[in-house]
């Protein structure tokens, strides 16, 4: 099996910072999926398209800070929650469109 190299990009980042910002942007995201696992892995997969600058899974899945030796089982992550059936894409949507609203500024 072959294996794909994880990116070294991580450890330019401020981690702790990174960490808080994250969860409190998908706040309004994350709060509409169903358990706590879910919640973990969609920051995860945010956390990894910032940092590979891709939406490709396996792309997203080197930028995602891991122990495993290879990305195999992170990506494997994703792409079972991106086929979850326990929420949609609507869901996601509607906490995106939360994120719209909590942006956006009210006129002076």
């Amino acid at each position: 099996m072959s294996r794909i190299p994880r990116s070294d990009v991580l450890a330019s980042l401020p981690a702790a910072e990174l960490e808080r910002s994250l969860s409190e942007f998908l706040e309004p995201v994350t709060r509409l999926l169903p358990e706590a696992r879910l919640r973990a892995v969609a920051k995860e997969m945010v956390h990894g398209i910032a940092a590979s600058q891709s939406p490709v899974v396996a792309q997203i899945a080197r930028g995602v800070p891991h122990t495993e030796a290879t990305i195999w089982p992170t990506s494997k992550r994703g792409y079972r929650f991106l086929t979850n059936e326990r929420f949609n894409q609507r869901m996601l949507l509607k906490g995106l469109y939360g994120m719209f609203l909590s942006m956006k500024k009210p006129a002076s």
